[in-house]
């Protein structure tokens, strides 16, 4: 099976937003950071009150509000951090010009195969790390941060989407067992 497409800075900004928000590593951090910062504005009152000896009923309140602010609002915080660095490293051309643009990918039982402006990129199934998706491209990943993107606009419709995506873990799974 042959699919020509073309990859825009939307697609890698959706490949590398998934990425990130499926990253074990970043989402320890994502996790560290929301609660145990989260915890010290907890603490906070309760270490005033033993160096100063402030009511807790004074402070507790004021550091209690801040502490549900940020287990809330941290991850769309988070988000947008990402979103904004990954928007600007794209701006100044870093390490993504190779990948925007036209893209040629057979996908076969024993391979894939990618063709883009770099070149040519042929990978066998048992040397592919994982297959994802949303609901906007499918991702065969080749390492934990790189990707034959593949957008959900080149099929004719999600039904189509879908039966690709069906086809290419089966493919995956079949060299993973063997």
């Amino acid at each position: 099976m042959q699919i020509e497409y073309e990859i825009t800075n939307d697609d890698i900004l959706d490949f590398k937003m998934h990425t990130a928000e499926n990253t074990k590593s970043i989402q320890q951090y994502l996790y560290f950071s929301r609660y145990v910062v989260a915890c010290i504005f907890l603490a906070t009152p309760f270490i005033i009150n033993g160096f100063r000896g402030d009511s807790l009923n004074k402070l507790l309140p004021l550091f209690t509000i801040p502490f549900f602010l940020w287990i809330i609002f941290y991850p769309v915080y988070h988000k947008n951090k990402y979103k904004r660095f990954f928007t600007k490293n794209m701006e100044k051309g870093k390490d993504y010009k190779e990948l925007i643009g036209k893209h040629s990918v057979t996908v076969g039982p024993k391979k894939v195969i990618d063709i883009n402006t770099k070149g040519e990129s042929k990978f066998k199934w048992n040397e592919v790390v994982k297959v994802d998706k949303n609901k906007q491209n499918a991702f065969i990943y080749t390492s934990e941060t790189k990707a034959i993107i593949i957008p959900a606009r080149t099929f004719e419709n999600q039904n189509s989407f879908n039966e690709f995506i069906k086809t290419i873990k089966k493919y995956f799974n079949e060299a993973k067992h063997k």
